[in-house]
């Protein structure tokens, strides 16, 4: 074990020793900060920044550390070790990039991407897919497109209880019932099609599943797929190549939102998928507004800045079901004025060169507000943009206190 962490990069360790830093791992002298007090009278925690620090520092820190932990290190730098020779193998063979590796890359340079896959692979269950040989695996031109149904456990966490695996060829790989071991609380049959009577007598486990990826996706194997990082949380597999479509595609009439499947295939391919959605057209924005108040429910906002709220409903057969009811309307109405009276009744003594010039005043502050509203469209775009980035990583952190909190049992 100690042979490995000495044979690896200082650029590797350091990201190990931030890593540590970020979930909060603390060795037998403590975590990093108080490592470095102990072990540099000179400058101690004065400079914590891993990378400014020798390489026999870093390995004397991560040799603190238990067992359990050195084992994790170990996978961990096989797996930045595979993400580093697959950017230098691109750097230094430019001409030998395919074009599957170079949606690879795309997917790699999404600004969201380094934030979603960034797995707990520490935690006990998960699995890191090894790469190989790089110049091997490079070449691999092999695709695998996975997707997996999932419910919601008693204890709040998401379960996968379905996975299908289809290759480049359109070949069936993989196509199992998997037995969530945990309490359901919802089976989301409305949309996953799967019920409680479908899982009865299942015996295939998580554990089952991921020794049958691990195979599909050895050697190189580029794993496709939607959002795929949803799957791959729940599968508790990290993988380092990967080609995700919700970051290759974009809108063109919201070029940040992220594309839904449906939407991509309508318009890409051609092909309508299943439908879960539906209007109702109100008679202004008031009233569409005061419509969505009057509903209960967690109320957030979609990846487009569009409010939503997430509601339950019980059927007459005693079936949850969820869903989302989002507010098209641009914005609520301001102040409780009516926006559709565009103009006022005559004036009083019925003077029309009155009515007139009120008029021209009012269409001269409508266009100055026109264009100061045009002067600022882009900068409200990108505050929109900013906030859904927000609340996703606030939306990721509780889902790790949470997780945490299970941890210790609180």
């Amino acid at each position: 074990m100690d042979e490995v962490i000495w044979n690896a990069d200082k650029e590797v360790l350091a990201e190990i020793v931030k890593f540590t830093q970020k979930q909060g791992l603390k060795g037998g002298e403590g975590g990093w900060k108080d490592f470095l007090h102990g072990h540099d009278r000179r400058f101690g925690a004065g400079v914590s920044d891993p990378a400014r620090r020798t390489k026999d520092i870093l390995v004397t820190f991560l040799q603190t550390f238990e067992e359990k932990h050195l084992k994790f290190f170990n996978k961990l730098i096989r797996h930045l070790t595979d993400c580093k020779a697959i950017k230098k193998f691109i750097t230094d063979f430019p001409d030998q990039e395919t074009p599957q590796q170079r949606l690879v890359c795309l997917t790699m340079e999404h600004p969201h991407f380094s934030r979603c896959y960034s797995f707990p692979s520490h935690e006990e269950e998960w699995i890191m897919i090894p790469l190989g040989t790089v110049s091997k695996a490079m070449k691999s031109k092999v695709m695998l497109s996975i997707d997996c149904e999932m419910v919601l456990c008693e204890d709040g966490t998401e379960a996968v209880v379905k996975v299908c695996a289809v290759d480049h060829n359109l070949e069936v790989k993989l196509d199992e019932l998997v037995n969530p071991n945990k309490a359901v609380a919802d089976y989301r049959t409305d949309t996953s099609g799967i019920s409680a009577e479908d899982l009865e007598g299942v015996t295939c486990s998580l554990a089952d599943i991921q020794k049958s990826l691990k195979k599909l996706l050895s050697h190189g194997t580029i794993l496709v797929g939607h959002s795929v990082h949803n799957d791959l949380q729940v599968l508790k597999i990290n993988h380092p190549r990967i080609i995700d479509t919700s970051y290759i595609f974009k809108s063109v009439d919201l070029p940040t939102a992220t594309p839904s499947l449906n939407n991509l295939c309508k318009n890409d391919l051609k092909v309508r998928g299943p439908n879960y959605a539906t209007f109702a057209v109100f008679k202004d924005d008031r009233e569409a507004y005061e419509a969505f108040e009057g509903i209960e429910g967690l109320e957030r906002r979609d990846r487009s800045g569009r409010p939503q709220k997430h509601i339950f409903l019980q059927t007459s057969s005693g079936k949850t079901i969820s869903l989302y009811v989002r507010r098209m309307t641009a914005a609520a109405p301001l102040n409780g004025h009516d926006l559709s009276n565009k103009r006022r009744a005559p004036d009083e003594n019925g003077d029309p060169r009155r009515q007139h010039s009120e008029d021209e005043t009012k269409d001269s502050k409508r266009q100055r507000t026109c264009l100061h509203h045009c002067e600022h469209v882009k900068e409200i775009e990108k505050l929109k943009e900013e906030l859904c980035q927000r609340e996703d990583e606030i939306f990721e952190l509780q889902k790790i206190i949470a997780a945490l909190a299970r941890k210790d049992g609180l």
